[in-house]
C-alpha cells in the first residue's frame, strides 16, 4: 500500500513538473487622475549667480484650489491632495476666473493675470511675440511626441576664487528612453565635490584638499501617457509626473525639448 501511494505521488510530481508553464501577461498601468486640472507655465530669467532661465508653474483645480509649484521628489500620485501634502504652505492658494481676468491669491500676496492670445499675463507687453512671464496653457502631449531617447542635466556650484569657503559642486545627468511597446529605460549618475584649492590664503594648510562622490544608478520598466500625466513603474516603485513639449517661447521656432515636472529634458 505504501509502495502505491508513493508511486502515486511520484506520478503526479512528473506531471507537475513537465506541464507547460504559463506566463501571466504584464497588468496594465492603472491610468492617473487629473481630476479637471489645468496647467500653465511661464518663463523668467535670472542673472545672479549666473544667467538662468526658470520655469514657474501655475495649477487649477476646478474647486478654485490653486498651486504655483509641481513636486521635486518622485510621487506616487499627481493629484490636488498629492500637492498639498508635498507643497510649501505658501505655494497653495484659491483662484477665480471672471471672463479674460484670472485673481489669484496665495498666502500673504496676491495676483492679477490678463487673458492674451497666448496665455496669462499680469502686465501688457509691446512685444506681443514675448513669451518671458507669460504663463503658457500647457497641453497634453501626443504619445508619438515623447517616444525615442532624451537626456538631462544639472550643475550647481558655490564658493569662488579667493573666499573663506570651499568651492563645492553638485550635478547630475540622466538618460531615458521610451519605447512605442510602453517599456523604458533610465540611468542616472550624480556626483558632488569639494576642493579648498579656490581658497588662497583664506586656507591654511599642508596642502590643498579634495572630496569626490559620485552616485548611478539604472531602471527598466513600463510607462504609459495620459493627457499630460507620465507614469512610469520599475522595480515595484510606481511615479506620476507632469509631462509636456515646451510651449512657444521663442516666435524664432520651437524648442523640442521635455518638461517632466521641474526637469527639463532635450533630444
Amino acid at each position: 500500500m505504501k509502495r502505491r501511494f508513493l508511486l502515486l505521488i511520484v506520478f503526479l510530481l512528473l506531471v507537475v513538473w513537465a506541464a507547460p508553464v504559463t506566463v501571466r501577461a504584464a497588468v496594465p498601468l492603472p491610468p492617473p487622475a487629473s481630476g479637471g486640472l489645468r496647467a500653465f507655465v511661464s518663463y523668467s530669467v535670472s542673472y545672479y549667480p549666473s544667467y538662468t532661465t526658470n520655469f514657474n508653474f501655475l495649477l487649477l483645480y476646478p474647486d478654485g484650489t490653486a498651486f504655483r509649484d509641481v513636486p521635486h521628489k518622485p510621487t506616487v500620485r499627481f493629484d490636488a491632495a498629492m500637492l498639498h501634502r508635498t507643497l510649501d504652505t505658501s505655494d497653495v492658494g484659491h483662484w477665480k476666473q471672471t471672463g479674460g481676468t484670472l485673481r489669484l491669491t496665495f498666502p500673504g500676496t496676491s495676483l492679477t493675470l490678463h487673458k492674451y492670445p497666448q496665455g496669462w499675463r499680469e502686465k501688457p507687453s509691446d512685444d506681443k511675440d514675448s513669451a518671458y512671464d507669460t504663463y503658457f496653457p500647457i497641453t497634453p502631449p501626443t504619445r508619438q511626441a515623447l517616444l525615442g531617447a532624451w537626456k538631462s542635466s544639472s550643475l550647481v556650484t558655490a564658493g569662488m576664487n579667493g573666499g573663506g569657503a570651499p568651492m563645492v559642486a553638485a550635478g547630475s545627468k540622466g538618460d531615458l528612453v521610451l519605447r512605442a511597446d510602453g517599456t523604458f529605460t533610465a540611468a542616472e549618475e550624480s556626483f558632488t565635490s569639494a576642493t579648498t584649492a579656490n581658497m588662497g590664503d583664506a586656507y591654511k594648510g599642508d596642502g590643498d584638499l579634495n572630496a569626490e562622490s559620485k552616485n548611478s544608478r539604472a531602471a527598466v520598466g513600463r510607462w504609459r501617457l495620459d493627457g499630460f500625466l507620465l507614469t512610469t513603474e520599475a522595480n515595484g516603485a510606481r511615479t506620476v509626473r507632469l509631462a509636456f513639449i515646451m510651449p512657444h517661447w521663442s516666435h524664432k521656432g520651437n524648442p523640442q525639448d521635455m518638461m517632466l515636472n521641474d526637469d527639463r529634458w532635450k533630444r
